[in-house]
């Protein structure tokens, strides 16, 4: 993964599979999360991880620099800001969650080829 910009940005991207970590949802995810995800059986336990990943990414934050002290979801879904910061799913793949964090996105243009 690379990404490129003019202003600080952070992005994750994680395989999906079948094992949805409840042990460490419950442990490093803010309590809204984890009853989100709990409410609907961790089916979204890699968009929600995903996500708190890409913030921590651009704030500088590591995850065990509070990564319980924050939700990426709200009303019921996540949410598209985490104080004051954008973040945003980005279709890719469908067996891989994409997430990009950032003061403001504007246009994001992926390519998914190989640089060689």
């Amino acid at each position: 993964m690379c990404a490129v910009s003019r202003q600080e940005i952070g992005v994750d991207i994680q395989k999906q599979t079948r094992e949805y970590r409840r042990g460490i949802a419950k442990r490093f995810f803010h309590p809204d999360e984890y009853k989100y995800l709990k409410k609907n059986n961790f089916k979204d336990f890699f968009p929600v991880w995903t996500a708190k990943e890409s913030y921590v990414k651009y704030t500088g934050r590591g995850v065990a620099e509070g990564f319980s002290t924050f939700s990426v979801v709200s009303f019921g879904r996540i949410a598209q800001s985490v104080n004051g910061a954008q973040i945003r799913f980005l279709s890719f793949d469908p067996d891989y969650c994409l997430y990009l964090c950032a003061e403001k996105i504007g246009e994001i243009k992926l390519y998914n080829e190989p640089f060689i």
